[in-house]
């Protein structure tokens, strides 16, 4: 193959690690992958150009160790990573780009690579959930109290070089992240459950406040049929007397007592002599 025009060494450490990679996915969305392995596959050196890009939108565990890496500046954008593996490469820098491309990042291995002191860790304060971190086989790693120093830069962390911060081991590491991924899926469980339970609440509310007004409302219309008894009561009333009156009233009495008034009245009014004349006409 390197007789071939254009296939240098370096060009065919960069097939390799792509070929690698394609072996990999076996034909499968880059979207649908959680987990890539790619331990001791020969590289040029860095990422670019292999495949690794940011399509792979769901991959949780990303294992990079032994394909001799110098920089990481090509790592893609990992949302969802919580694992990376970069053990036994030729890193010395460059860990700002962890805080690009994989802000949830969990743990975190540098095991035998090339940092020589504190500051070239520094760029990791920007992961806040970092909790385990291992540098053992790295220059930085040869003083007595660096475990003590990198807690003190990067307090986040649980666990460096499977130590905590009391010198007492970290427990069986797959057992551990099952159980955080377990944990994980409970906190989406639940906080399904609580979106559920405030929608059950918010159906049983409007429920409850339909009763209440139906409920309301059939004792207004209670109140409001009290009142057309008395109204009609009223009435009642009213037409009574009116009969009462009728039946009092006899036609033609009232008449001829008016009559009578009248002549009565007419007989007072004549003149004596008048009435004189009347009486002798009489007699």
């Amino acid at each position: 193959l390197q007789q071939l025009p254009g296939c240098t060494p370096r060009r065919l450490l960069f097939m390799a690690l792509a070929a690698r990679l394609s072996d990999e996915l076996g034909g499968k969305d880059p979207s649908t992958i959680q987990s890539l392995n790619l331990d001791h596959t020969p590289s040029n050196g860095n990422l670019e150009n292999v495949g690794l890009t940011d399509a792979f939108t769901a991959l949780r565990t990303l294992s990079l160790n032994g394909v001799h890496l110098t920089v990481i500046r090509h790592l893609p954008v990992l949302p969802a990573l919580r694992k990376l593996e970069l053990g036994d490469n030729r890193l010395s820098a460059g860990l700002d780009r962890l805080a690009t491309a994989c802000p949830q990042l969990v743990h975190l291995n540098l095991v035998n690579n090339r940092f020589k002191d504190m500051s070239a860790l520094e760029p990791l304060k920007a992961l806040k959930s970092l909790k385990t971190l291992n540098v053992e086989q790295n220059p930085l790693a040869s003083s007595d109290t660096y475990r003590k120093a990198i807690f003190a830069l990067l307090p986040s962390l649980q666990y460096i070089d499977d130590e905590d911060k009391t010198g007492e081991a970290r427990e069986d590491e797959e057992s551990s992240d099952e159980e955080e991924e377990e944990e994980e899926e409970e906190g989406e469980e639940d906080g399904e459950e609580g979106e559920e339970g405030e929608g059950e609440g918010e159906v049983e509310g409007d429920a409850e406040g339909g009763v209440e007004g139906e409920e309301e409302g059939e004792e207004e219309e209670g109140d409001d049929g009290e009142e057309e008894p008395g109204l009609s009561y009223l009435e009642r009333d009213l037409d009574n007397e009116e009969e009462e009156d009728e039946a009092d009233f006899q036609p033609g009495q009232g008449d001829e007592e008016e009559d009578e008034e009248i002549e009565d009245e007419d007989e007072e009014d004549e003149p004596a002599e008048e009435q004189k004349t009347k009486r002798t006409r009489t007699r």
